[in-house]
């Protein structure tokens, strides 16, 4: 997933079809939720997410993502 820190966009790389892809606050609310992605590119639009710190899990997968 790049770039990290995001600001408008997150671009993430999905490996396999039919991925689970979920974003979550650090409060454990999700804020974003694929679970069908396709094997590509997935962009995810920012725009109108608050600064902070953020999970994104892909399948089992947890990476830390930081949003100025």
């Amino acid at each position: 997933m790049y770039p990290n820190p995001a600001k408008d966009f997150l671009f993430v790389s999905i490996k396999e079809n039919d991925s689970n892809v979920l974003i979550t606050n650090l409060s454990g609310v999700v804020v974003y939720q694929n679970s069908n992605a396709p094997k590509g590119l997935l962009k995810v639009n920012l725009n109108k997410w608050e600064s902070g710190v953020y999970f994104v899990r892909i399948n089992n997968n947890a990476k830390k993502l930081i949003i100025e």
